[in-house]
């Protein structure tokens, strides 16, 4: 199969214009502004990626910064870390362990004790922690809220709801099989 100016891109990074100056921008995630352009991230933010320690470490607005979105990274960490936690940023672009509510960026693949070490981290984007968790809200419903079900239902002991099709409603009707 031969797809002719196909605009896939399988590349583990990308090339973002800064919008605001980052200092010490290596090794930190960054975020997306309402231009497009890398900025820090808001602590438990869903970010664009983390930037590479080829990049230069000050970078003013407009300058380039190459930023890794997927595969196994190299992550400032903001304190300890345990291989196999689920990671987000800090609002310094640093890597934390993901509390509730916050994006999960990855999973470090590596150990850290304190703040400033550099954790390895496979980058997964999952989504925000314990969302998936969050129970639907329960609702009491009647049989007299469905809209096929006799409005005047008023069943009584014994009886079975029966479907009368000449008015395309559930009536409550005597049970003509005995059981009860």
């Amino acid at each position: 199969m031969n797809y002719v100016g196909t605009t896939i891109n399988n590349s583990p990074t990308i090339v973002m214009t800064v919008g605001d100056g980052l200092k010490a921008a290596q090794g930190i995630a960054v975020a997306f502004d309402e231009n497009g352009d890398a900025v820090l991230p808001e602590a438990g933010a869903n970010v664009a990626g983390i930037a590479l320690f080829t990049s230069d470490d000050a970078l003013e607005k407009g300058d380039e910064i190459t930023v890794q979105i997927k595969d196994i990274g190299s992550w400032v960490a903001a304190g300890e870390i345990k291989a196999g936690d689920e990671v987000s940023t800090d609002a310094e672009g640093k890597a934390v362990k993901s509390a509730d509510g916050n994006f999960i960026v990855g999973t470090a693949l590596s150990s850290v004790t304190k703040a400033g070490s550099i954790v390895k981290v496979q980058i997964t984007k999952s989504g925000y922690k314990g969302a998936a968790s969050a129970e639907p809200e329960q609702k009491e419903i009647s049989l007299k809220d469905l809209k096929d079900v006799d409005p005047s239902l008023s069943p009584t002991e014994g009886q079975v709801l029966k479907y009368d099709s000449g008015t395309s409603l559930w009536k409550a009707k005597e049970d003509s099989t005995g059981d009860v």
